[in-house]
């Protein structure tokens, strides 16, 4: 169901798995198939009973903060503020998730059009080793064979996934 959503462009933004279902996967080897392939879906693990201990649970998922286990009998508030603030996570994570691809997007970009020689423009590989500082005409720091910019551009984007 969770494959079949996503394939169709309507990805699941959380999941409410009870521990106890009819006959064949339980709620934790569900939860385990699911985040195979979707391990950023969050998921709120229903149970009345302690069938697994939490360490149990840990040892077959995982750790990850987009686990919650709700215990039953609970109240309609606590099912809404999980819902609201799990979806509100999963919107921004997207919402980050594009935002990186934007810049990394760019900085490809004005890594390709930097200013070289017209014969070495599309192959950074043919540079020599002694060539001369080049300046992007973005006015960026100089780099030389590609090693400034590329590390200037590897700590920004790290900067951004944290």
């Amino acid at each position: 169901m969770v494959e079949q959503a996503a394939n169709e462009g309507r990805p699941y933004a959380l999941a409410f798995v009870d521990v106890r279902m009819p006959p064949g996967w339980d709620g934790i080897e569900t939860v385990a198939h699911i985040w195979q392939k979707f391990p950023e879906l969050p998921v709120v693990i229903c149970t009345a009973y302690s069938d697994y201990s939490w360490s149990e649970m840990i040892s077959k998922l995982g750790h990850s903060d987009n686990l919650v286990i709700l215990r039953k009998p609970f109240e309609a508030v606590e099912v809404l503020q999980l819902a609201h603030s799990f979806t509100r996570k999963w919107l921004l994570a997207g919402r980050s998730a594009r935002t990186l691809r934007n810049w990394t997007d760019w900085f490809n970009h004005a890594r390709a059009t930097c200013r070289r020689p017209r014969a070495l423009r599309h192959s950074e590989e043919r540079l020599p080793r002694h060539s001369a500082t080049t300046r992007c005409r973005w006015r960026c720091k100089p780099w030389v064979n590609g090693g400034m910019w590329t590390s200037t551009r590897a700590s920004f984007v790290d900067r951004l996934q944290t």
